[in-house]
């Protein structure tokens, strides 16, 4: 084989190399893209399936126009370019469209999802939690409920689904949403009780939980032996902490 033949078989490989080349980076290319248009498409089929759950008549809002002007973009370099379309500018524009588009929709969920349960955050409020007094197990399970309540209301429901799920021991958005409705039913069945007892024990007894509530506390120094009583009578004496100044 002479040299001219020699750079002719050389030459053929490294053609036929670049179009292997090429060929694998359009696969990859598409496989990404049609990867991440197929993830949009579920997150939009979960943010219908929560807007269903929580309130039909909310609707996210969305530049329509521009997703459609991205879409019909990318539409046209197929036609123009065929497979190497996902290596356009019309690609990259539309997987940067379609992605704040799912970030805004994102922000959406979650700002809906808390404020359909505003009421049920003001009731487990931690702060109101730790200052409930009552029977013991009653009192447990009250700032249990709460606290499940806050973690699954503080999280988002389409970004963080699954944490939400592990905290209710449910599976599925409408379950979640109806689940936490439960609990805050049962919630505030538990606070009206525990409030009304509170509201029933003596004049000496509430005004002892009110001062050890604030933060100064209540005084050992001011504790007299009928009031020791009276606090061991009423249920309460296991809510106090003693601690020193």
């Amino acid at each position: 084989m002479n040299f001219y033949e020699r750079a002719s078989s050389l030459k053929l490989r490294l053609e036929t190399s670049q179009r292997d080349d090429q060929s694998q980076d359009l696969q990859q290319g598409a496989t990404a893209l049609l990867r991440d248009l197929c993830a949009r498409t579920a997150f939009l089929e979960q943010i219908v399936g929560l807007q269903g759950t929580l309130d039909p008549t909310e609707r996210p809002k969305l530049d329509e126009a521009r997703l459609r002007k991205t879409v019909g973009g990318f539409r046209s370099a197929l036609t123009q370019y065929s497979a190497a379309a996902v290596q356009q500018q019309a690609a990259a524009t539309l997987r940067d469209v379609t992605g704040r588009m799912e970030d805004g929709l994102a922000r959406w969920a979650h700002s809906r999802w808390r404020a359909s349960f505003d009421d049920l955050s003001r009731i487990a409020d931690d702060e109101g939690m730790r200052s409930m007094v009552g029977p013991p197990a009653k009192v447990a399970r009250a700032r249990k409920i709460a606290s499940h309540l806050r973690l699954a209301i503080e999280k988002n429901p389409i970004r963080d689904v699954d944490a939400i799920q592990r905290t209710l021991g449910v599976e599925g958005l409408g379950a979640c949403a109806a689940k936490v409705w439960e609990l805050g039913d049962e919630l505030r069945a538990l606070v009206n009780e525990l409030q009304r007892s509170q509201a029933e024990l003596p004049l000496e007894v509430q005004q002892v939980l009110e001062q050890a509530d604030r933060d100064a506390g209540f005084s050992l120094e001011d504790m007299t032996e009928e009031l020791l009583k009276a606090l061991r009578e009423a249920g309460v004496l296991g809510e106090f902490v003693v601690r020193r100044r």
